[in-house]
This record gives C-alpha cells, sequence and structure tokens, in this order.
C-alpha cells in the first residue's frame, strides 16, 4: 500500500472519529435543557463535556496545522456550545478585590461525615473552619453521633458563631452564622433526610434567606478506581463496574428534578433575596444546575478561576459545589482550596450589596 493511500486512509479514520466525538458533544449541549427523568443518558453525556470539548479541540487543531478543510467541523460545534465553557474555564482573575471589601462571606463544604467521626479529621476540618472567620458556614454530610455534635457545637474554635443549626431533624445539613438566624425550616420528601434546609439571616439591614442543599448524590463506591487504573479498562471487573456506575447515574439523574422542583416551589414564596449553597451534586452543563441558576448569578463565574473543580477522589476534575446568588450581590472574590481533609474541596466566596 503506498503513502498516500496508507495517509488517505488515516485521514478518513480521524474524520470518522472526529464525527462521532462532534456529535456527542452537540448531544451533551441537550443536557441542559432536557429534564434527565426522561432524557437520563443525555445527562450523562452533558457530564462529559469537559473530555467532549477537549477531544475536539483536539481534532480542530490537528485540521488546522495539515491545512485541512475538517476543521470546520469541530470548530462549529465547540462555537455553537461556547457559553457553556465559563461555566467549567475562567480564565486568571487580574484585579482581585479582598474578602475584607465585602457584605457577606461564606464558605460551602461537603466534610464527608467527617470521616464517620475521626477525631483527627474532626479537629482538622474544625480548625480550617474556624481560620477562614467566614460569616457563614454551609456543612453538608455532617453525620455524627449526638454527643459528637455537641462537640462541635461548643468547641471554644467556633464560639462567634453564635447561631448553630445543628439537630437530627436537619440531617446532614448543617448550618453556622455570626448573624442572627430569625427563622429555618427544612425541604425533604417523605421519608427521606432533608436535601435542603434554608435560615433567614439578618445581614446587616437586610434579611437574606441561606438555602444550604445536598441534592441526590450517586453513592459511588469501588466504580471511582476505574479512572485510575484506565490500562485495564477492558477487563471484566473494569465492564461490571462501569455498569453499575451508569445504573447509579441514572437513579441519581432522575430523582434529582423533583428536589429542584421542591427548592423552587420554596423560593417561589421567598419575600427575601436568597442565596443558595452546597452540593448539587452536578455539573454545571446540566438541567439541575440550569433551572437552580436561571435567575442567579454563580460566584465562580464572577470571581472565580481555572477549571473550579470541587470534588477530588478518584474522578477527573468535575465541579459539583456551587453558591449562586441573586442580582442585588456581586462577588468579589471566590476561592477552592485544595484540602484533602474530605472528598470535595471547600468553596469560598464574599459577596458585596450592589
Amino acid at each position: 500500500m503506498s503513502k498516500r493511500k496508507k495517509s488517505s486512509l488515516l485521514s478518513q479514520l480521524f474524520l470518522f472519529i472526529n464525527s462521532i466525538t462532534a456529535l456527542l458533544l452537540l448531544l451533551s449541549y441537550l443536557a441542559y435543557y432536557l429534564n434527565p427523568t426522561y432524557f437520563w443518558f443525555i445527562s450523562i453525556l452533558g457530564l462529559a463535556y469537559p473530555f467532549l470539548l477537549v477531544i475536539n479541540a483536539a481534532f480542530a487543531l490537528f485540521w488546522i496545522i495539515n491545512l485541512n478543510k475538517n476543521c470546520c467541523l469541530p470548530i462549529l460545534v465547540i462555537i455553537l456550545g461556547w457559553n457553556h465553557i465559563e461555566h467549567h474555564f475562567q480564565l486568571p482573575v487580574i484585579n482581585r478585590d479582598t474578602v475584607q471589601n465585602g457584605d457577606i462571606s461564606i464558605i460551602s463544604y461537603n466534610v464527608q461525615g467527617f470521616h464517620y467521626g475521626d477525631k483527627k479529621y474532626m479537629k482538622d476540618i474544625v480548625s480550617l473552619l474556624d481560620k477562614q472567620n467566614t460569616d457563614i458556614i454551609c456543612l453538608q454530610e455532617f453525620f455524627l453521633s449526638a454527643k459528637k455534635r455537641n462537640q462541635i457545637k461548643n468547641t471554644p474554635s467556633l464560639s462567634e458563631y453564635k447561631y448553630k443549626r445543628i439537630s437530627r431533624k436537619y440531617g446532614g445539613l448543617v448550618t453556622l452564622s455570626k448573624k442572627k438566624i430569625i427563622n429555618s425550616g427544612i425541604i425533604s420528601k417523605k421519608g427521606s433526610f432533608p436535601f435542603a434546609v434554608y435560615h433567614d439571616i439578618i445581614i446587616k439591614n437586610d434579611t437574606i434567606r441561606f438555602y444550604n442543599i445536598q441534592l441526590k448524590s450517586i453513592k459511588l463506591k469501588d466504580e471511582k478506581m476505574i479512572f485510575s487504573n484506565m490500562e485495564n479498562i477492558n477487563n471484566e471487573e473494569s465492564t461490571r463496574k462501569i455498569i453499575s456506575m451508569i445504573n447509579k447515574l441514572k437513579i441519581a439523574y432522575k430523582n434529582r428534578p423533583s428536589q429542584v422542583e421542591s427548592i423552587l416551589t420554596n423560593i417561589s414564596a421567598c419575600p427575601y433575596q436568597y442565596i443558595l449553597t452546597g452540593d448539587f451534586n452536578v455539573t454545571p452543563l446540566s438541567y439541575t444546575y440550569q433551572k437552580l441558576s436561571s435567575e442567579l448569578l454563580d460566584s465562580y463565574i464572577e470571581k472565580g478561576q481555572y477549571t473550579g473543580d470541587s470534588y477530588n477522589e478518584n474522578l477527573p476534575p468535575i465541579r459539583i459545589d456551587y453558591i449562586l446568588h441573586t442580582k442585588t450581590y456581586k462577588a468579589i472574590d471566590f476561592k477552592i482550596l485544595k484540602t484533602k481533609l474530605s472528598d470535595h474541596y471547600p468553596i469560598i466566596t464574599s459577596l458585596l450589596k450592589n
């Protein structure tokens, strides 16, 4: 076979692969609009968006270097979803304001049950929270015994937080506040832990409703290990894990829309400005994110940098933790603390009233 024929066959193969990945990228955009109760598979494609984007960008560069008109296909598909890029990647902020200039500072952190009550992790996480010195602390997966809950509640390190909502009825969602809490409530489905709690908090002369949220988890266990052992991806054990992962993703995606609707129903009756914080368990290219953020600003988009990934275990970088707020406020700072005390990174923002 001549070199020219080999080159032609290779080019056709690359074009075929590029066509498939371009189609998948195009379909992934639909995850932002389609309810996963009915279109859960499209939602999984939305989860793969960053990788499909990178692959298509690599193909575009390859075709451009080779002066090939096939570059039009990946470039066109990338342009059609251009508005999604800012949800996943932000350039470095040149003029960064300081946290001290804000009216309210917030940290949101999934503490992974303090590693099931491990004393060292409890001490280290409490020390981290105390050091950040934010006005509001929103924690998820605060699963501790009553005794250990009281230890956290009464620790001298958090003595400035006079208003602590730590109670069994709130499940794993806990809020600590230096500002006065005048009202609290839960949002849940019958027979399950609350997936959201809210607190009306006095901030200067305003009352702000803070929602602390943890939506349906995927509950991945050993399935996560396939990403750290990709060379054996074709063996029987990896296949089993992939099937298990897809099934768990399907269940989680189909459960979240009803949770979101319950939160939105509460918001519709809220008389105050409000802020959503917590572990949404979805990436930004999702129906859940679209529904919850449609009327709000995303503090990461305003002041974040780079990829914004907030999950640190054996998965590719993903952003699933958020602080969203109404347009009455603007974010003047956003950061992710790359500490490995939990399977999530804590996220922090400072807001200033417009």
